[in-house]
């Protein structure tokens, strides 16, 4: 099941490059999710200001991220064995998040522009190639390498990212 981007002209396969859109026709977002995230990113790029005292506002109202984080403790809480399940169902659909969720924190608490990155999006993207050595890359083995450093500036984004072998990656260091 294909669909066109209406902004790139691109045809993509629905259940992998569109958001689910509930008030669209077909269940789909018209624009493909590379050319929502660029939308977005220009966006944030363009209104870095207001989206950090956005962020920042909303981290710090009553209701906010820090109520959030107290109710799902509560919850954790009260409900161990739904917790456990629901922590197990995470893990199994991402084998191996906490390096995306590291890199996303870090991101954040230096206040870069932070988006979801699938790996195997990206791997789609790059074409299972290494984007340091050129060579080839297993689909279980490649990691998600930042072209520009977060630690330099560089943030977390598909425009910022590309697949690695894990010692290239390691080699190239920050």
């Amino acid at each position: 099941m294909a669909k066109r981007c209406t902004a790139c002209g691109k045809l993509k396969y629905k259940k992998l490059h569109f958001y689910v859109h509930r008030g669209c026709k077909d269940g789909y977002n018209t624009q493909c999710k590379e050319c929502v995230k660029k939308k977005t990113s220009q966006w944030y790029v363009a209104n870095r200001d207001r989206a950090v005292a956005n962020q920042r506002v909303y981290a710090a109202t009553p209701g906010g991220l820090a109520s959030h984080r107290a109710a799902r403790k509560r919850w954790v809480v009260a409900h161990p064995d739904k917790a456990a399940e629901s922590a197990a169902r995470t893990r199994a659909l991402h084998p191996e998040p906490h390096r995306s969720c590291e890199a996303r924190r870090r991101a954040a608490k230096i206040a870069q522009f932070v988006e979801h990155v699938d790996g195997l999006v990206l791997y789609e993207r790059d074409k299972g190639f290494c984007g340091i050595c050129e060579r080839p890359v297993n689909i279980d083995e490649f990691e998600i390498d930042h072209i520009k450093s977060l630690a330099s500036g560089g943030d977390h984004s598909y425009a910022n990212t590309q697949i690695a072998h894990p010692i290239c990656n390691q080699r190239k260091g920050g």
